[in-house]
């Protein structure tokens, strides 16, 4: 699969193209209730005694316990994404020596005591010669906790193989599975992230969340940060590696991101610059008869999925929002499954002067029992590296292929597979219909498992996926 995408670039351009000055003011991204307000932690007193541990746990490691819990290879936690094909790239320098990281999910996975886990591949290169080569065996709980099962490691000496210290499996010699990220990190959280007596036994403690870094000359909000230290080495030498949501580890003690690579379906005919803001010109009219923003208009879509009544409800909203500099309709999406409120999400469009309909990002509630639980998905251009993607181009034609979204944890992408074809919906005649295929490369299968979203002139979306328009 080719991986070629624009957040290599992000993290050395988006401040100069969208303006990083601007995220901490006018462009803010609503944090998720467990981090609303920054918090930072006092720095942790080691245990003393030659160390076991560097301090006591809060987390028992429980979490992680394959009798206790249930697994998935799907990707929740923002803090450690586990999307397959996507690559970070860390450099610093120690001792006078350039050292860079190459962190890589692959495509193969490895059951690891009794437990499917993803492998996560990193190379470490020192002055430019290769050092160590590590299979790591990462993944989640259905809660979001990311659990770590044990890395085979590869240490090499003038290119040729010296030994594998360090190698460790759970389930083997007593090792346990170690956690590499809660499931809600607050601060204070302190827990094993390798638990292999003698080899590895590296603890984490979570001393900052929600907070602000700025890496490489890109800003980023809500980061967590985690102090790390090893009692194999009497607590010595504490670390600290700061997480993004959605891209994940952005430093490691002396290391920093310099480039990100997401994986992607297919090669994007359509680039960013089509809704970079600053290379085109906006406007609050509403010109593109696929993609209409009129205020006022409402569309209402329904379906059954596995044996539930999904209706969606989609309305233009008399109110703008600023995002990355530019003024945007806010278009209100609101999920009912069986009746009951399953999502809220204030999502930011615009128009290019061209017409090409842009999409900024946006606010996104999750409920359950009608309680709020969540607000992953949340993006905003301009935040964290995000940009603007492309919602509906301006004179849509077959091949067409572009991001929908363009932010670290949401990569939809949509293609053109059909236009100035007709479709009956409800009972409707629609004409000079256009048909595109989502695809989401985050997601497990998402490039095999496309859907099809259908607009008709003047309405809009008529079909998404399973949902059929019902009201506009």
């Amino acid at each position: 699969m080719k991986q070629n995408w624009k957040l290599t670039l992000l993290i050395l351009a988006l401040s100069t193209a969208i303006g990083c000055s601007d995220s901490d003011d006018s462009v803010n991204v609503t944090p998720a209730p467990a981090t609303a307000t920054p918090t930072v932690a006092p720095t942790a007193t080691p245990t003393e005694g030659g160390g076991a541990q560097c301090f006591e746990p809060t987390l028992s490691g429980s979490e992680c316990d394959p009798e206790e819990v249930e697994f998935t290879l799907d990707s929740i936690n923002p803090y450690y994404p586990l999307f397959v094909g996507m690559k970070i790239v860390l450099e610093g320098e120690e001792d006078g020596e350039v050292v860079r990281v190459e962190r890589v999910v692959l495509e193969e996975t490895e059951v690891v005591a009794g437990v499917e886990t993803h492998v996560l591949e990193h190379r470490e290169y020192v002055d430019g010669e290769i050092e160590e080569i590590a299979r790591n065996f990462y993944v989640e709980t259905e809660d979001g906790t990311v659990c770590y099962f044990g890395e085979d490691v590869e240490n090499y000496e003038d290119g040729e193989l010296s030994d594998t210290d360090g190698s460790w499996r759970a389930g083997i010699d007593g090792a346990e599975p170690g956690i590499i990220m809660p499931a809600d990190p607050a601060v204070g959280d302190s827990y094993f992230q390798e638990n292999a007596p003698g080899i590895a036994v590296d603890m984490g403690m979570v001393s900052a969340v929600g907070v602000s870094r700025t890496i490489g000359g890109t800003a980023y909000q809500d980061v967590v940060v985690v102090q790390d230290s090893d009692p194999l080495d009497d607590c010595e030498d504490e670390e600290e590696k700061v997480y993004v949501p959605g891209l994940g580890e952005v430093i490691d003690d002396v290391l920093e991101l310099v480039s990100v690579e997401i994986p992607q379906c297919y090669e994007p005919t359509l680039d960013e610059a089509a809704c970079d803001p600053a290379a085109v010109d906006f406007t609050l009219d509403s010109t593109n008869p696929y993609y209409p923003l009129v205020v006022g208009l409402e569309v209402i879509l329904e379906g059954e999925e596995d044996g539930e009544t999904v209706r969606v409800e989609r309305v233009v909203l008399d109110e703008t929002e600023v995002v990355a500099g530019v003024e945007t309709r806010v278009l209100e999406h609101k999920e009912f499954i069986d009746d009951e409120i399953h999502e809220v999400a204030r999502n930011f469009y615009v128009e290019t002067t061209g017409g090409t309909v842009c999409y900024f990002g946006e606010d996104v509630e999750f409920y359950e029992d009608g309680e709020l639980v969540d607000m992953h998905g949340s993006w905003r251009a301009g935040v964290n590296g995000a940009l603007p993607g492309i919602i509906m181009p301006a004179n849509p034609t077959v091949g067409d292929s572009y991001f929908q979204e363009s932010a670290p944890g949401a990569a939809d992408m949509g293609r053109v597979a059909e236009v100035g074809v007709s479709r009956t919906v409800g009972g409707v005649d629609y004409d000079d219909v256009v048909v595109i295929e989502d695809s989401n490369p985050l997601e497990i299968d998402g490039c095999e498992e496309e859907e099809e979203k259908v607009y008709a002139p003047g309405v809009g979306e008529i079909v998404d996926d399973f949902l059929e328009l019902v009201d506009e």
